[in-house]
């Protein structure tokens, strides 16, 4: 019999982070999130929420379409990550919730 699909809310209650110790989150995402300033953490969790679509993104903060693309350069540089790559993005979000969560 093939195991039927669960949903992540049935396995746990919480989501992700919640598999996430707090200290090891706290840790992670005042390390990840130490080189980017205000105006690139907002930059950055617009990127995440229009899944990579930098015109959307643009739209949303009201800038230029090249405005977005400097500040996506510049935290792939602070950061030392390439924002294509689907593992670097699901870093960068759980560093962005989690911070959230502390704040």
């Amino acid at each position: 019999a093939a195991t039927p699909f669960r949903r992540w809310e049935e396995v746990a209650d919480a989501g992700p982070l919640a598999l996430v110790p707090e200290a090891l989150g706290q840790e992670y995402a005042a390390t990840f999130l130490a080189p980017l300033d205000a105006e690139h953490r907002t930059t950055l969790a617009a990127f995440l929420r229009h899944h990579g679509s930098r015109g959307a993104v643009a739209d949303d903060l009201g800038v230029h379409r090249n405005t977005v693309r400097n500040r996506l350069a510049e935290i792939e540089r602070l950061t030392g990550l390439d924002l294509d790559d689907p593992a670097a993005r699901v870093g960068a979000w759980l560093a962005l919730e989690l911070a959230a969560d502390q704040a």
